[in-house]
């Protein structure tokens, strides 16, 4: 989106399970009770097909391409929080005061208007005495674990179900390896606020087969908060957050601003692990309104049903 990355709430349009989704570069990511999803596909495959040329017919009229469905390759990885607390509040937080509607195929009940954007989720006591906090930081995505006084860091342990592969680089950075690349998660900075200074904690990953576990060789003081903060890595990705095309733009009597396009979505994924996308030439519609100087999203609409199956004049 135009201002930036933001999680927006679930009122019916998306699975029950999903909470919060995001659109990340490359893909989106869904916020679950006790788990995270990443859906990543190539962004070069998704604009090929969406830039195709448009056909004439007999009548010389323009017409979309009705090509029979094709695939674009994607892929799941859902990172649990194992042994995490399955009734762990969970809080949106920062609001951005931006709504989407959605009206997704023929089936109202799939239909969803007034989902709020925000700019931060928190998890409170996600581990006893640990609370997990996931934030759009410009157009990426930051979380950090904040271990509170007496609590036990250790068990904080990460599940990277459905990923290839997961190794640590020379760099201390978290690689994901997918079947359509990898994505990095930076070595963590992990500090604490003692007397008005901040120090330092020696912090970096311990990876256990497909599991994640956060090693500080040199301990850390329990008797004050402890801060875990990795940062999300993308850039094996395309650079936007989401893939959409604008084609028309106008204005209203107030001078509000308006735009419209096609916007490539995808279902919340069933499984975890390599998957297939159909896409098959189905495009969303996306109108969005902006203020008068273009700085503030007031909202946006995606129109998403099936395509229609003769020429389009």
């Amino acid at each position: 989106m135009a201002d930036g990355l933001r999680f927006v709430q679930n009122k019916g349009q998306w699975e029950r399970e999903v909470l919060f989704r995001a659109d990340i570069p490359g893909g989106f990511l869904f916020l679950k009770k006790q788990s995270l999803v990443y859906v990543l596909y190539d962004g070069r495959e998704i604009s090929a097909r969406h830039a195709r040329q448009p056909l004439a017919n007999a009548n010389n009229q323009a017409r979309l391409d009705l090509a029979p469905a094709t695939t674009v390759k994607a892929h799941g990885v859902e990172v649990l929080f194992e042994g995490g607390n399955a009734n762990a509040l969970i809080l949106p937080t920062k609001p951005d005061s931006s709504e989407f509607n959605y009206f997704i195929g023929n089936d109202p009940s799939r239909w969803a208007s007034g989902a709020a954007g925000f700019g931060e989720v928190f998890y409170k006591d996600i581990y006893p005495g640990v609370d997990f906090r996931i934030y759009a930081y410009q157009y990426t995505i930051k979380y950090e674990f904040i271990v509170r006084p007496g609590a036990d860091a250790s068990r904080i342990r990460l599940n990277y179900s459905g990923a290839e592969g997961i190794s640590v680089n020379k760099n201390g950075q978290l690689e994901v390896v997918t079947s359509i690349g990898a994505f990095k998660e930076a070595k963590p900075y992990s500090f604490q606020e003692i007397a008005g200074r901040t120090k330092e904690v020696n912090a970096a990953y311990a990876v256990e087969g497909q599991k994640v576990r956060f090693a500080l060789p040199n301990g850390y003081d329990r008797t004050h908060a402890l801060t875990i903060d990795p940062e999300l890595v993308f850039s094996s990705y395309s650079g936007s957050l989401s893939d959409n095309w604008g084609h028309t733009a106008t204005s209203d009597p107030d001078g509000n601003l308006f735009s419209g396009g096609t916007v490539f979505g995808a279902s919340f994924p069933v499984m975890v692990g390599a998957f297939q996308v159909n896409f098959g030439g189905l495009v969303d519609t996306g109108i969005l309104k902006y203020t008068q100087d273009g700085t503030r999203l007031m909202y946006t609409t995606f129109l998403g049903a099936t395509p229609p199956t003769s020429p389009i004049a």
